[in-house]
């Protein structure tokens, strides 16, 4: 099979009804998690959940439980929305940070629960990172873009938004596939991601 060079986005009908399951396939590079979802969010899909998936050939397979925001939008329109913004994304021709900061000055929150981020690392495998945040358009795209700038990658996910205040959580490693167990790292990580929060 030939590796991938750019990306892949389809766009199917989920097993919830009113929602889609949006997969997006292309070679892992720093930042893609962020970009996948930030260019979900601009074409007015909310996540509900998110699977991440890193194969040996070097290419990541990321799928997203979206619900659109627009009533009436078609699976045929939006995927074809979707496949022009994850282009110009992964091309440098769209700003996902400057629209997306567009998007949230017009975003009234639900909730104005301040941010909490926790570091769990209690495990050999991978660091756990828990957020709990109002949520708002973008969010996940900032936390995953936070982790990155980190230097870490990705290796699951769990998303949850429960009135208005997003409780995600992210198993990473450091470019070494390991765990980063050093405090300081950890402390530098934390307030990284807290700072996204906000």
């Amino acid at each position: 099979m030939t590796a991938l060079t750019t990306p892949f986005v389809q766009l199917e009908p989920s097993a919830t009804a009113g929602t889609w399951t949006a997969t997006m396939s292309a070679p892992a590079r720093a930042g893609t998690l962020a970009l996948f979802s930030g260019v979900l969010t601009l074409c007015d899909l909310d996540i509900a959940w998110a699977s991440v998936r890193v194969h040996a050939d070097g290419t990541v397979h990321d799928s997203f439980e979206v619900t659109p925001t627009e009533p009436g939008a078609s699976a045929a329109q939006v995927a074809e929305k979707l496949e022009a913004a994850v282009a110009d994304a992964w091309a440098g021709r769209l700003d996902i940070h400057a629209a997306l900061a567009a998007r949230r000055a017009s975003h009234q929150a639900q909730s104005t629960e301040p941010p909490v981020v926790e570091v769990d690392s209690d495990s050999e495998i991978t660091l756990g990172i828990r957020v709990r945040a109002a949520d708002r358009p973008g969010l996940l795209h900032d936390v995953a873009l936070a982790i990155s700038q980190c230097g870490l990658r990705t290796r699951s996910i769990t998303v949850l938004t429960i009135a208005g205040v997003a409780r995600d959580t992210f198993r990473v490693v450091d470019a070494n596939g390991r765990p980063p167990s050093n405090p300081h790292e950890l402390r530098s990580i934390q307030l990284a991601v807290l700072a996204a929060c906000s």
